[in-house]
């Protein structure tokens, strides 16, 4: 899969997520360039970034979405972690992003 194939359906994501929840998530769109993307979340309870890009070194292919607890100890974990892979399509990486926002959103943590 593409590096553009990807950008392509998470700018759709992203338009309605913005939609979709604009009372319930702040969305921040950081950067937005022809080969990179950069996304900041916000919730009552979690702050998260969505990056898309191909550096060549990361780990993962093109997708990583981190999310933290706003009320954590500092040596705590990530709250959630998403990572795509060399064999994940674009609509594998849709619904993980889906399932993301659905733990930052209804999370009891």
């Amino acid at each position: 899969m593409q590096l553009e194939i990807v950008m392509q359906e998470v700018h759709k994501w992203i338009f309605r997520i913005s939609e979709d929840h604009k009372n319930t998530v702040r969305v921040e769109i950081v950067s937005d360039k022809e080969d990179s993307f950069i996304v900041d979340f916000e919730t009552d309870k979690f702050i998260a970034q969505l990056t898309v890009n191909d550096t060549g070194f990361q780990p993962y292919r093109f997708v990583e979405f981190i999310a933290l607890d706003k009320g954590r100890d500092l040596n705590q974990p990530y709250a959630y972690l998403y990572h795509d892979n060399e064999e994940s399509r674009a609509e594998e990486i849709i619904k993980n992003l889906d399932d993301e926002l659905s733990f930052i959103l209804n999370s009891r943590l």
